[in-house]
């Protein structure tokens, strides 16, 4: 069994306006609803954590947790000024016991329990897994705009959330970084960073994050298509 940290500290200073992406609605439920939901669901997940901000808290709890029946125990983390930081409170707020920790953005809502498990599964007490879609695009490497080169796209990857690891290896990583001010846009560099191998399981582009307005009305189109025939998806 795993346990699933819940990013949703973020300010969203990407997405504009005043209140963050992760509390925004689409299809009339706050984004952070259906990461929550998924969770629930998934048969290899028996805790989950949720970093918001201090001045979120308090909604969090009144007007997302008390609205949903979970049968899982979900704890509340303040998150720190930096999604690296929020990780790391997350972890710290774990039992020792802890075999196997999911993590993920509370802004990728389209992700499903069925994919959560799969990665969990993939998962061993030595090798992270991370979800990842390969690179279609061509893409430049630029310096001031000019370009340098054309990469191989063949071995490029975009990486996404959920992300799986040993408990031990990714607290671990996080230690480390904090000891050595390192700072990456994933869980998954630090780990790399220590030398321990993390593997790629292909995931699909509708597992998009909310950055931009764009995105969400994406995201809302797809939520539509699966909402079609589940008319009591809000129904645990």
């Amino acid at each position: 069994m795993a346990k699933a940290i819940i990013l949703a500290a973020g300010k969203s200073c990407r997405f504009g306006g005043s209140t963050p992406k992760q509390f925004i609605s689409l299809s009339h439920q706050p984004i952070v609803k259906y990461s929550l939901i998924e969770f629930n669901k998934s048969k290899l997940v028996n805790q989950i954590v949720v970093t918001v901000s201090q001045d979120q808290k308090n909604f969090f709890q009144q007007q997302i947790i008390k609205n949903l029946s979970l049968r899982k125990p979900v704890s509340i983390v303040i998150g720190g000024k930096y999604r690296q930081d929020s990780v790391y409170n997350a972890l710290l707020s774990l039992s020792s016991k802890t075999k196997k920790v999911v993590i993920h953005d509370a802004a990728r809502p389209l992700i499903t329990a069925d994919f959560i498990d799969k990665l969990i599964r993939s998962c061993t007490n030595k090798i992270s897994v991370i979800a990842a879609v390969p690179v279609t695009d061509t893409v430049k490497q630029s310096i001031d705009k000019r370009v340098e080169k054309t990469l191989n796209r063949d071995s490029l990857w975009l990486a996404q959330t959920p992300q799986v690891f040993p408990y031990e290896i990714i607290l671990a990583a996080h230690k480390r970084a904090k000891q050595e001010n390192i700072q990456a846009t994933d869980d998954a560099a630090l780990v790399e960073i220590m030398g321990c191998p993390v593997k790629i399981i292909a995931s699909s582009r509708q597992n998009l994050k909310i950055t931009e307005p764009l995105d969400l009305l994406i995201a809302e189109k797809i939520m539509e298509k699966r909402n079609s025939g589940f008319k009591n998806r809000f129904r645990i």
